[in-house]
């Protein structure tokens, strides 16, 4: 960052955050298989998808596999290496329609499955799943046990499993994908794309923090990187004004 007065009208602060490097990937040739997967349709948005299991590696965090078991369980996913890995560890990139809560993974020794992992609970959209120790192998196995319920259906949805162990961004939740022309943006309740890069719109707050970002399932509208210049930051203060008679403090 630059010139940070630049927030307060003095000049322009300007926020650089270069491109991160790329996120781990299957040999090419691996190739996935699952215990099922819904039909193409036109999705939430209106725009055609398919949901077949190969989404869930091919490197492009808007598109994920779909189980086609509405409510019912195990939903597995097998990926097989086109060449055996070392991995320490697998990372799952979800969907915000309903995440994965319980599921194991396990991985094959060359004669039969190994227990590699296991997690309950869970409410991460992005989930690194760390091993106690490295393991050598072709084949994972996810196997899902239970789901988010929510508005969007009760199914396993899995946007990416990256082999390796990356760390989650921590975007705020108010965001705003920055035009290439000069704009003034006030934050209020709302999405810019569709169901993507979305704000709550601030109310009551105790401080405020700038940060250049993005979340990963606002892609491609929004990236985490980049160069953006912001000249002035204001509030809009509306205090509240009470009575007498309202007052709780402990004056005479």
């Amino acid at each position: 960052m630059t010139n940070p007065g630049g927030l307060l009208g003095g000049g322009v602060t300007t926020l650089n955050r270069p491109a991160p490097p790329p996120k781990p990937a299957w040999p090419a040739g691996t190739s996935v298989s699952a215990s099922s997967f819904h039909g193409p349709n036109n999705g939430s948005d209106g725009r055609p998808r398919t949901y077949d299991p190969a989404n869930a590696i091919d490197g492009n965090t808007d598109t994920f596999w779909n189980d086609d078991t509405f409510g019912g369980y195990p939903d597995v996913l097998t990926i097989t290496a086109s060449d055996p890995v070392t991995l320490p560890g697998i990372t799952l990139l979800s969907n915000a329609d309903g995440v994965p809560q319980d599921f194991t993974v396990d991985v094959w020794d060359g004669a039969a499955w190994q227990p590699a992992a296991t997690v309950s609970g869970n409410t991460d959209v992005q989930r690194a799943v760390p091993f106690a120790q490295p393991v050598a192998t072709s084949q994972v196995r996810i196997t899902v046990t239970r789901d988010q319920q929510t508005p969007s259906g009760e199914f396993t949805r899995i946007s990416e499993v990256w082999p390796g162990v990356v760390a989650a961004d921590l975007p705020g939740t108010d965001q705003f994908a920055v035009p290439a022309t000069p704009v003034t943006w006030t934050d209020t309740r709302g999405c810019q794309s569709g169901t993507k890069v979305c704000a709550d719109g601030l109310h009551g707050f105790r401080y405020l923090k700038v940060r250049l970002d993005a979340l990963p399932g606002d892609a491609p509208e929004a990236v985490p990187y980049g160069q953006v210049g912001i000249n002035g930051v204001a509030l809009s203060f509306t205090p509240y004004l009470g009575t007498p008679g309202r007052s709780s403090g402990n004056g005479p």
